[in-house]
């Protein structure tokens, strides 16, 4: 069986370690379309040669299915002959002036992780073979083939990445979100890959560095299938983020009623903690006029005249607001005003934070 195999030596500074060289600055931040889902998306130059594109490679074999043809051992010379290499003549092994910090071998694995090329994945690991690649290596944008296979939908790739090949679930992308897997299966709504992440016993608390866990970021996606698979998890529903938020704030706040659901349905779920302000997934959701969502918190029995910090319940940021259908909707299941007094003083404290800001 092949195995995760560590980094070849070189001189100078490892792209394994804390840190990975910027990339050149001709690189730009391209998104491409695919079929069953987002294709690549980070930067498109590799090393300092505008050849070497990611996007040119994968948009040619995605709308030239020939050229990914054939036995697994062609389709990795064609690969890698788009790239400028030739297996023939060059080393895969080697890194070189033109790929800086990984081999020729590492950038096409990386490709084939994209493409969802189990074959050519297999052929490239094969313990003391020919081409023999660290199975977590990073490229300029600091994701590793394993973040890559997530963001794609390639299922079969990541189960072989992570179940075989023994690629490190836990390990973040070298970039200004510092995202694991599971983070990005979040962000991409990729359930039924965050299922299979979950075999490999990932640290399903693990923090972005926004302070974010894989839940926090599949509600504020809205992503309901991604988060009921993390819930199964046994993800933590009140994790919170250095602004006291749980999950359920940052599903309120962007209204996301199908998230919310899969989020509370679990018996135990606190669906009034307050974030450090005092509001509630209830305000939160009142004050950016989500009705449908305010409906789904009083179904799950919210206390619906829940106080913040300066004595403001939902109903009342709704009204400041100007929200009438939430307005509406919390007076008719028992929401009150709260005094004259805590909604001037709330003013007076907003006007106040404006003014401070400014």
């Amino acid at each position: 069986m092949a195995r995760n195999h560590q980094p070849p030596p070189s001189h100078g500074p490892s792209p394994y370690g804390p840190h990975v060289p910027p990339p050149p600055q001709h690189a730009q931040n391209i998104h491409v379309s695919e079929v069953n889902g987002p294709a690549f998306a980070g930067q498109t130059s590799i090393g300092n040669n505008a050849n070497f594109e990611y996007t040119n490679l994968i948009v040619n074999l995605q709308h030239n299915p020939i050229r990914a043809s054939g036995p697994a051992y062609k389709r990795l010379e064609r690969y890698a002959l788009e790239f400028g290499f030739d297996f023939q003549k060059d080393n895969p092994r080697l890194r070189t002036a033109l790929t800086k910090h990984v081999t020729p071998a590492e950038i096409i694995l990386h490709v084939s992780a994209i493409l969802g090329d189990v074959e050519v994945i297999r052929l490239l690991v094969q313990t003391e073979g020919e081409y023999e690649v660290y199975v977590d290596a990073r490229l300029w944008d600091g994701w590793t083939p394993l973040h890559q296979a997530v963001r794609c939908g390639k299922i079969e790739v990541v189960s072989l990445l992570l179940l075989e090949l023994s690629a490190e679930v836990d390990k973040v992308t070298l970039d200004d979100k510092g995202l694991t897997a599971l983070h990005v299966a979040a962000l991409y709504n990729r359930a039924e890959i965050a299922t299979v992440i979950g075999i490999a016993h990932p640290n399903v608390e693990a923090r972005s560095k926004k302070d974010w866990t894989p839940l926090h970021v599949a509600a504020m996606c809205g992503h309901a299938e991604a988060a009921a698979a993390i819930v199964n998890l046994n993800a933590d529903r009140h994790a919170t983020t250095d602004r006291n938020w749980t999950p359920m704030h940052c599903a309120a706040f962007e209204g996301h009623a199908d998230a919310l659901r899969e989020i509370a349905r679990v018996p135990g779920t606190d669906v009034n903690m307050k974030a450090v302000d005092g509001w509630t997934p209830l305000h939160l959701a009142a004050a950016a006029g989500h009705a449908k969502t305010v409906g789904v918190l009083l179904m799950l029995h919210v206390k619906i005249n829940a106080k913040d910090e300066n004595g403001l319940n939902p109903l009342s940021v709704a009204k400041m607001k100007g929200h009438t259908e939430v307005v509406r909707v919390l007076k008719h299941h028992g929401g009150v005003f709260g005094s004259i007094r805590d909604i001037f003083r709330a003013y007076l404290e907003n006007r106040k934070s404006s003014m401070e800001r400014q």
